[in-house]
């Protein structure tokens, strides 16, 4: 199953932690659009809610204080919740500072959940809506109707729950079919499942058969194991106290080659290094932040040494722990284009300095996808890809089941015109490989597989979370 938990007052809380006396006032937080993105309970009785503008807020309530929501910092501190969730289960993702899904197996769902909520609860100083169902459209919805008890809803009764859902609201579709659905007069997931299914395969085409799993629960995005936020490692401990610096340098050069090549054989860049240096029954632990994404190990070498100088260790060493953290598929290079003044093409040490902390305060000020970098636009990453370009080139949205390491192993295509399903075998999957687009305004990135079915057919699907499509058929 899948858990949604729902803490609305996150933000109120840390307000009220960092500011006592808007304790027992009303007060409201507003987003970057004028609307109200959280309420306190205070500010109830006046009928003020969660979407109305700040000003017709004031009008209701003459008291009523409103403040910027501080988006950082509530994801600060939304991560002890988190981490409450990761002790119950090992995938969770994060959505916001009140939104967290999670997967969640085993016997006593229920009395787990409700024992989990009302931790969070006493964490917060607030109730936790929290639901759960077999998707996260299902979970989410489900949480939304909950009222300090946990509410899951079985398989097979998620209609009920789902058809009073505007299809404005489900962030997986987009505007123009949205727009298309309601002239149609289909506001709701009630609306589209009332429509016979020739007539939405008529109307929606290829999308049709999305919409309809939607209505029936089956969003197909499946949960992310984003928290812990994951982390490569390294340690080596001497054998003897070592007090040469060039030993230690050494050391550290070969905790750096391990973390460069673990990350080198996934593609993917590190932003932070941490170093723990043992001494006799004491230890120091410093954190950097880097200038680029890197998994160079000359690099991390580098930055490895910086931080131990920097540490000032003036006893002997018995054990070197360096940690690379941030992960992601993005590497900096495109940094080198910025600065025409150097003859390598990089930038100053200061100037990027001043670029991090710029863009740092527009993330935190707009959000995290108010900047991308452009190198990491269609970057992409083939692992042991030795594929040729496939002859028919398609864009067709998929049914695919996966089995439990996530590869696939059955594919779904619907025939429009003959309303036929097709069912494919999936025999082989000769290669898979990721490549990161931009597009609807934000970074995505999607796993690509190139497999062999039963009947024969050589086929290239591309997964972008939940959803398949169909990129490429041998001729």
């Amino acid at each position: 199953m899948i858990a949604c938990f729902i803490t609305e007052m996150t933000g109120i809380a840390c307000e009220r932690a960092r500011l006592p006396h808007l304790h027992a006032q009303p007060f409201a937080l507003r987003d970057d659009k004028g609307l109200l993105a959280a309420v306190s309970p205070e500010a109830f009785p006046f009928g003020v809610r969660r979407g109305q503008a700040a000003t017709f807020a004031r009008s209701l309530c003459q008291g009523l204080v409103v403040l910027p929501y501080d988006t950082a910092v509530y994801l600060e501190a939304a991560q002890a919740i988190w981490d409450t969730v990761a002790v119950e289960s090992s995938i969770v993702e994060p959505v916001s500072p009140e939104v967290v899904f999670a997967e969640i197996s085993g016997t006593g769902l229920l009395e787990r959940i409700k024992e989990l909520a009302d931790c969070i609860a006493d964490a917060i100083g607030a109730g936790v809506c929290v639901g759960l169902g077999k998707s996260k459209l299902v979970a989410i919805q489900a949480a939304r109707l909950s009222e300090g008890n946990p509410v899951m809803v079985a398989a097979g009764r998620e209609r009920p729950l789902l058809s009073p859902v505007p299809l404005a609201d489900l962030p997986a579709l987009k505007p123009a079919l949205v727009a298309k659905a309601e002239k149609l007069g289909v506001h709701t997931l009630g609306d589209l499942m009332a429509l016979p299914v020739r007539e939405t395969e008529r109307q929606f085409g290829q999308s049709a058969h999305h919409l309809r799993e939607l209505a029936k629960g089956d969003d197909g995005d499946r949960v992310r194991a984003l928290w812990p936020p994951r982390i490569v490692e390294y340690a080596l401990r001497f054998d003897d106290e070592v007090t040469d610096e060039g030993a230690i340098h050494h050391a550290l050069g070969l905790c750096a080659s391990h973390i460069a090549r673990m990350l080198a054989i996934e593609s993917r860049y590190c932003r932070t290094l941490t170093l723990e240096v043992e001494m006799n029954k004491v230890s120091s632990v410093l954190r950097e932040e880097l200038n680029e994404p890197t998994h160079d190990p000359g690099f991390l070498q580098r930055a490895a040494i910086r931080l131990f100088d920097r540490l000032k260790i003036s006893e002997p060493v018995t054990r070197l722990h360096l940690e690379a953290g941030e992960i992601s598929a993005g590497s900096g290079v495109q940094l080198s284009f910025l600065d025409e003044s150097d003859e390598n093409g990089k930038l100053s040490f200061d100037d990027r300095k001043s670029l991090d902390a710029a863009v740092k305060h527009l993330k935190e000020k707009y959000g995290v996808g108010a900047v991308v970098n452009g190198g990491l636009v269609h970057q992409a990453q083939r692992i042991h890809l030795w594929t040729y370009p496939l002859g028919h080139v398609s864009d067709e949205a998929v049914r695919v089941v996966t089995n439990p390491g996530g590869l696939p192993v059955r594919l779904y295509r619907e025939m429009p015109r003959s309303h036929e399903t097709l069912h494919y075998m999936i025999v082989e999957v000769q290669n898979q490989w990721r490549e990161t687009d931009w597009s609807w305004g934000k970074l995505s990135e999607k796993t690509c597989y190139r497999v062999a079915t039963e009947p024969d057919g050589l086929y290239e699907l591309h997964q972008l979370g939940g959803q398949w499509r169909l990129r490429a058929v041998a001729d």
